[in-house]
C-alpha cells in the first residue's frame, strides 16, 4: 500500500475507531459474536476494526450489517489465498 495505512488510504479516521476485534484463527461463525458484543458496548457513529484470516468473515458480516444496519466502510484483503488477512471497518448506526 505504500506505505500508508488503510485508514490513512481509505480517508477512515482513527480517532473513530473505537474498538478492533482480533480475530485472527477463529471461524468466522464464533467470531461475529465477538463483533456482536464489542458492537453493542461502541458508541453509535463510531467504527470498529475486525481482524480475521477467515474469508467467510467479508460475506457473514455483510449480511449481518445489512440485517441489523450497521454500515460495512471498507474491506482490505492482504495476505495470500492460504492465509488470507482481512481488514473490515463497520460503523455502527445511529
Amino acid at each position: 500500500m505504500g506505505g500508508q495505512s488503510l485508514s490513512e488510504t481509505l480517508k477512515i479516521d482513527r480517532a473513530e475507531i473505537e474498538v478492533t476485534v482480533d480475530n485472527k484463527g477463529i471461524p468466522c461463525a464464533l467470531g461475529i459474536f465477538k463483533v456482536m458484543r464489542e458492537m453493542e458496548r461502541i458508541t453509535p457513529g463510531r467504527v470498529i476494526e475486525i481482524i480475521s484470516t477467515d474469508r467467510a468473515s467479508k460475506r457473514d458480516l455483510a449480511k449481518w450489517t445489512n440485517r441489523v444496519g450497521h454500515q460495512i466502510l471498507a474491506v482490505d484483503e492482504e495476505g495470500n489465498v492460504l492465509r488470507p488477512i482481512l481488514r473490515i471497518f463497520i460503523r455502527k448506526k445511529l
